[in-house]
């Protein structure tokens, strides 16, 4: 009670003390409710109504309008924004997503919350609205207008897409990400003076609570945007979007956008949005998402077949158009990227580009920004490109093992097959990953008409997976790629249903098809970890310390902290 009241120096202590029950958190609300933007009747309201449902549940989504209007030209929007969109962006006709939130984000400055797929055109559907209210209303300094995106790469995609939209506008811009330096974004801030931010959350966070007056930048704050929540709080943010929201002034507009409307991103809903928001379903009850124009298909095999039914689609596809073809290939973890990815260049002698978290920033944007300009290539990736990433023209999207959920899946497959254009996503599964397919048995999925073919070993794929044994750096890649498949089939255990055994056999299995005779060594840290250490089937290492460089920064998906994948 102390620590209360110093926090709260205006509270009427006498009453505190003679309220009871759900009184005296309503006293307290009110008194935490500057720091924390929310509304303290409507939040205690939706806390007493979470009691007696059992939590936040998503509310009722506004009907859809009889008549939407299909073009940019049909809204009330001003002559620069126009000129963007038909020059910059070159767009004409309005998605559906943007028919259904543009014609309310631009009238009324209701909280919006959106139920929208990735690749639905929603990164202009919360950018124009704010930014138009800010050309109306561009007095004052500081930070009217803050994206937040769950990662690096989605920020800086956001941040090109702003870019554009604004070019006709004098308003400035600024995105911010981890793994670059501190330092060059207070520079940055200093020079660039920005009214519109994109961040990722760890940065800003960051900055707000260490850099000087930083947190004075936002205290006009218009509108708050929190773009792909249901990414954001499975990669662990919810402390962060807490602790960001409580800097943030309470008198802002708020739009929130997500694929999924679990509880967990209903209860960002009742702490980052105002009482009287508006839902908008841009998904409805269909399960597909964007990624239903693609043609989808799967293929089983043994283990060790996986690797020569991945070389052959790569080959086919790439005959099919020599200068045409675009192949995205999503792996498991960020080391089987890497070592996939190795093995390719040093064995098989096919280029590939090389994305996922293990690699630095600056070399992450290089890549992603090499393979979107090219007119053909090879793009080897774990999930963060998984979600809200637009590659343009991607011809084939290949899933080499099972993904950690459905959802995961689906959102891979929505990397093709956009903006019109076909696509084909296929699915490359071991045996002991097959239960998989329960998960997405209700997609338009079928199996590979052309399995038997894709099992063919042909003299340079024999003489690759036998001639890199003596290969220090491939061995040692193979080994972190193993411990790593560890973690993830034990992290998928509820949908892929795998018992111990299985999980040694299928890691052992896919590195076999690769060439890698002898089961690695795995920490004995790990084995206790996995809970796998008196395995008979696995190698632990004798003693706690050794073989712990195969631990450092494995992926774990959903995990917080370096398990991240």
């Amino acid at each position: 009670m102390r620590s209360a009241r110093r926090l709260l120096p205006h509270v009427c202590w006498k009453q505190c003390f003679a309220s009871r029950g759900s009184r005296f958190s309503e006293i307290l609300l009110r008194a935490y409710a500057p720091w924390h933007g929310l509304q303290p009747s409507s939040r205690c309201a939706r806390t007493r109504a979470g009691r007696q449902t059992g939590g936040p549940r998503a509310p009722t989504p506004e009907p859809r309008p009889e008549e939407s209007p299909s073009k940019f030209a049909d809204l009330e929007l001003s002559a620069e924004t126009q000129t963007a969109l038909r020059e910059g962006f070159g767009y004409q006709e309005l998605s559906q997503v943007q028919a259904q939130v543009l014609p309310m984000a631009l009238v009324k400055n209701f909280d919006l919350v959106v139920r929208a797929h990735t690749g639905t055109g929603k990164t202009l559907a919360f950018l124009i609205p704010a930014i138009e209210k800010l050309a109306a209303e561009p007095e004052g300094q500081g930070v009217a207008i803050l994206v937040v995106s769950p990662t690096r790469e989605l920020a800086l995609q956001i941040g090109r897409e702003a870019e554009t939209l604004l070019s006709p506008h004098d308003i400035s811009l600024m995105t911010m990400i981890g793994g670059t330096s501190t330092r060059h974004d207070q520079v940055s801030l200093r020079r660039v003076k920005p009214r519109v931010l994109v961040s990722t959350p760890g940065r800003l966070l960051e900055h707000l609570e260490r850099t000087y007056l930083f947190a004075t930048l936002v205290q006009n704050l218009q509108t708050l945007v929190l773009d792909e929540a249901d990414r954001l709080l499975s990669l662990g943010f919810l402390p962060e979007v807490r602790e960001i929201v409580s800097y943030l002034p309470t008198q802002r507009r708020t739009m929130l956008f997500s694929a999924t409307m679990p509880e967990s991103v209903m209860d960002v809903v009742s702490k980052a949005c105002r009482g009287n928001y508006r839902y908008i379903d841009c998904v409805g009850e269909e399960s597909q998402s964007t990624a239903s124009t693609a043609e989808q298909s799967y293929v089983v095999l043994n283990g060790h077949q996986c690797l020569a039914a991945l070389y052959n689609l790569i080959m086919n596809e790439m005959a099919a158009d020599r200068y045409g073809y675009k192949i995205l290939v999503f792996f498991a973890t960020a080391r089987l990227t890497t070592f996939m990815a190795q093995f390719f260049r040093e064995q098989l002698r096919i280029g590939v580009y090389e994305i996922h978290r293990r690699r630095d920033a600056d070399a992450r944007i290089a890549t992603q920004e090499r393979f979107k300009e090219a007119q053909s290539g090879i793009l080897f990736s774990s999930d963060v490109s998984a979600r809200g990433m637009d590659y343009p023209n991607v011809t084939l999207v290949l899933q080499f093992g099972a993904p950690a959920t459905r959802e995961m899946y689906i959102h891979r497959v929505g990397r093709t097959a956009r903006a019109g254009k076909s696509g084909q996503a296929v699915l490359i599964l071991g045996e002991l990953e097959s239960s998989f397919l329960t998960a997405v048995q209700d997609l338009p999925i079928r199996q590979h008409e052309r399995a038997e073919e894709l099992k063919r070993v042909n003299e340079l794929l024999i003489k690759a997976t036998t001639s890199w044994l003596a290969s220090a750096p491939l061995r040692a890649a193979a080994s972190a790629a193993f411990a790593s498949l560890l973690v993830h089939y034990k992290a998928t255990h509820r949908i892929l249903h795998m018992e111990d055994d299985a999980v040694i056999q299928a890691a052992s299995d896919l590195l076999l098809g690769c060439g890698l005779v002898d089961q690695p060594v795995i920490s004995r840290r790990l084995g206790v970890m996995l809970g796998l250490e008196k395995n008979p089937l696995i190698q632990c290492a004798r003693r706690i310390g050794e073989q712990d460089d195969v631990l450092q920064e494995q992926e774990l998906p959903g995990a917080a902290g370096p398990w991240r994948g």
